[in-house]
């Protein structure tokens, strides 16, 4: 069977009523190369949920519809207009929008929003620092720093911003550890030696005045 032959069997079966009938009787079959081996081999139909999807008979999207409870078209409505709106957000926000949504990404987004329970603004944040620290963002990318955060216990944004400010303040700290002591900037020294006002000078109107003085002593 080519790719995508769906709308060709459908054509095949409504030009041949007989062809027809015996499939719903479940008298004939069809799928992909891999399946028509398996079965001259094991007398049993399998095949791979990928090749299987090219078919355009099977949605890989359905296998996280089927691990979610959903049996019915009405379910599974509801569940693409309450969480696919969500899947597409993440992918928008990496700059990700020219391939189809995918097993793999559901999965990865299941574990940010469902197993970890972070909010939606915190993934997009993950995301929009992914954008901005390589220049091929990604999820498995935005997965680590993710990962970072759910390892610190920092859940939302004034969590992650707290946390931000810890790590610039011990990166700070180490940088100026492991700077020798003759390059660190020097503290002004306390005491009222230097807490007087600085005079400023008119050293053209000085130096007049000293030559003056001069020919005067000459004289």
């Amino acid at each position: 069977m080519s790719s995508y032959p769906a709308a060709k069997l459908a054509s095949v079966l409504r030009e041949n009523p007989e062809l027809l009938r015996r499939a719903e009787n479940g008298e004939l079959c069809a799928g992909t190369v891999d399946s028509y081996l398996v079965y001259r081999l094991t007398g049993n139909h399998y095949t791979d949920v990928s090749n299987a999807s090219r078919t355009q008979l099977m949605d890989l999207e359905a296998l996280a519809w089927d691990a979610e409870g959903i049996r019915s078209v009405e379910a599974a409505r509801d569940f693409v207009t309450n969480n696919r709106r969500e899947y597409y957000a993440v992918l928008k926000a990496l700059g990700i929008t020219n391939r189809a949504l995918t097993t793999a990404d559901i999965t990865m987004i299941d574990k940010w929003m469902k197993t970890w329970e972070f909010p939606e603004e915190v993934v997009l944040e993950a995301c929009r620092r992914a954008v901005l620290r390589t220049s091929s963002p990604s999820l498995t990318y935005t997965d680590g720093i993710i990962a970072g955060w759910h390892r610190d216990g920092a859940k939302t944004l004034e969590e992650i911003a707290r946390l931000d400010s810890l790590r610039e303040a011990s990166s700070d700290r180490k940088k100026n550890e492991n700077t020798p002591a003759a390059q660190r900037p020097r503290k002004k020294p306390a005491g009222n030696f230097y807490n007087f006002e600085q005079r400023s000078y008119d050293y053209r109107k000085l130096e007049a005045q000293l030559l003056g003085n001069a020919d005067t002593d000459e004289s």
